[in-house]
């Protein structure tokens, strides 16, 4: 089991954790949303140092440390699906995505993206950093539970290797590390499993399945996503 939780973080962030095999990772793919935690604390962390400053210094250099913690991994996968999006013509979407050129498309989606992302920081707090990487894992295991896959590569031997027990397990993982923090947690976690099935669907329309970009996106946005929503409930 420890082999499989430090392939995940070998897979997940640039931590110097030993590389394992993918078939070993996809066994605790249930174990991603306490990698979100894990990320997510120590960029929270390091908000609040730097927060000393300045609170939107700290949040900005938290949220720069969150994408740098994870190598931009998901972040180049936003951006390609934002180019395949912007073309009219669905047989050449594939094409342009594996593109490794960044258009305009695939510039604008991720500019957008951390901009409010980073906004919604603002307004949520420190706390945010935690519960939204924690939420975007969730959020895109979901989209892999939910997915049909398109072609073979990485995207496909996740979507393929999760099961419904795993799905379930990291639903209630999610919800037991962050309801002491967060007690509306179950509507978060909602929030980010009717995303998952709705972003598997736009992708089975669009493309006609999910790829390893595609899941990139669905961490992305999911991400952006859980903020929104808290940001909701404390208005509501």
């Amino acid at each position: 089991m420890l082999e499989g939780i430090r392939g995940l973080f070998s897979f997940f962030t640039i931590m110097p954790f030993k590389k394992c095999e993918i078939p070993k990772i996809l066994r605790f793919l249930y174990i991603l949303p306490f990698v979100g935690f894990s990320i997510g604390c120590v960029s929270f962390w390091i908000a609040n140092f730097f927060g000393i400053l300045d609170i939107n210094l700290g949040l900005t250099l938290g949220l720069f440390f969150l994408y740098f913690l994870t190598g931009f991994l998901h972040l180049d996968g936003l951006i390609d699906t934002g180019d395949a999006w912007m073309v009219k013509d669905k047989d050449k979407r594939l094409e342009i995505m594996k593109d490794s050129k960044i258009g305009v498309g695939g510039f604008g989606f991720a500019f957008f993206i951390i901009v409010i992302t980073l906004f919604a920081l603002f307004d949520v707090g420190y706390i945010g950093l935690i519960l939204s990487e924690t939420y975007a894992k969730l959020g895109m295991t979901s989209c892999i539970y939910f997915s049909n896959p398109l072609e073979v590569g990485l995207g496909k031997q996740f979507i393929e290797g999760i099961d419904s027990l795993q799905f379930l397990m990291s639903v209630f993982l999610t919800f037991i590390l962050t309801f002491f923090i967060y007690k509306l947690a179950a509507i978060l976690v909602f929030s980010m499993i009717v995303f998952g099935y709705l972003f598997a669907r736009l992708s089975s329309h669009s493309f006609g399945g999910s790829t390893g970009d595609v899941l990139g996106a669905s961490h992305e946005i999911s991400r952006t996503l859980s903020l929104l929503v808290i940001i909701c409930i404390n208005v509501l």
